[in-house]
């Protein structure tokens, strides 16, 4: 039986063979080429995840691949020339915890020319804490205060806004229970009110939606209340000879407000309470306000009298007193 060789392959087959020689010769040095492997470290990886649900701790995270391909594009590789990018979904963070990173072949950029080999890359670290993002709202601004005014002035205190909102990891947020400010000075010379805008002191990982408060503090001074029981009740211009009082006047209470150390030098044998009777004629009953003469030092306040209103009888010198009637 013989074989029948195509024309094609007879017609000049010596070069015919010794191109298919190169050619052949080529694909396995090619081949050989293709098949050269290497380990490079420290690419970049880039994490990608929705900031407004979940917190990232985020570290730096490299990776080591294992690549395929020619000598001369591996020896000129460098790892910012990979591009590596993993995807955190928020669905798959709860709460405070560790999220486990994985790749996908999809998810590694390489050069042409540059294979990846299979399985071949490997993160550090390979979790990262993750959290997730939580707003609480009302949180109170305190502001904090160094030096003291003088022993006589205390202040109040105004804070605009009085409340701040934050924003941050869900495990940060819901242990903050205020915001402190940057301390605002005060010293002894301070008698008068003042004003200023003071920076919140920040709280890592926590964003705040203002950064400072507008605090105005009204300084006045100190005062207590101090009341003098059963001082005598004075009667002031009863006129003619013939009319007095008929009956004994209440004793009468007297509170005052002012600074402590006036107060505590103030005799209550200097203050005279007193009820005015000048415009009475004849006797009778009359009811007449209790007044304090003018004794009390300056800056001190008269808060109450007690009783504020008296009623006397008025008769003639001899006479009893008169029967309840009118009350002029």
């Amino acid at each position: 039986m013989r074989i029948r060789i195509p024309r094609f392959f007879r017609a000049d087959a010596g070069r015919k063979l010794v191109a298919f020689a190169f050619a052949f010769l080529l694909w396995f040095y090619v081949r050989g080429q293709l098949q050269e492997t290497t380990t490079l470290g420290g690419i970049p990886v880039t994490l990608e995840y929705d900031s407004d649900s979940v917190y990232l701790e985020q570290p730096m995270v490299t990776a080591t691949a294992t690549l395929r391909g020619s000598k001369q594009r591996l020896q000129r590789l460098q790892a910012d020339d990979v591009g590596i990018r993993v995807r955190i979904p928020a669905a798959a963070v709860a709460g405070a915890g560790f999220h486990r990173l994985t790749v996908r072949p999809e998810d590694v950029g390489l050069p042409r020319g540059v294979r990846l080999a299979a399985d071949a890359v490997k993160l550090s670290p390979e979790m990262v804490a993750v959290d997730r993002v939580e707003t609480r709202r009302n949180v109170p601004i305190r502001v904090q205060f160094t030096g003291s005014l003088s022993e006589e002035f205390a202040r109040n205190l105004t804070v605009v806004p009085a409340q701040v909102t934050l924003r941050g990891p869900g495990g940060a947020v819901r242990g903050i229970q205020e915001m402190v400010t940057e301390p605002v000075r005060l010293d002894a010379s301070m008698v008068s009110a003042f004003e200023a805008t003071v920076k919140l002191v920040q709280i890592p990982r926590v964003a705040a939606d203002v950064r400072e408060a507008h605090v105005t503090v009204d300084v006045f001074r100190r005062t207590v209340l101090r009341t003098y029981e059963n001082l005598p009740l004075f009667v002031l211009a009863l006129p003619g000879g013939d009319l007095a009082v008929a009956e004994p006047l209440p004793g009468v209470s007297v509170s005052l407000r002012g600074h402590a150390k006036v107060l505590e030098g103030l005799d209550s044998f200097a203050l005279l309470p007193f009820i005015d009777l000048a415009d009475v004629k004849a006797p009778g009953r009359y009811q007449r306000p209790v007044r304090l003469w003018h004794g009390v030092p300056q800056g001190v306040m008269v808060e109450a009298l007690s009783p504020g209103l008296v009623e006397v009888a008025v008769v003639r010198r001899g006479e009893g007193p008169p029967a309840t009637g009118g009350r002029p």
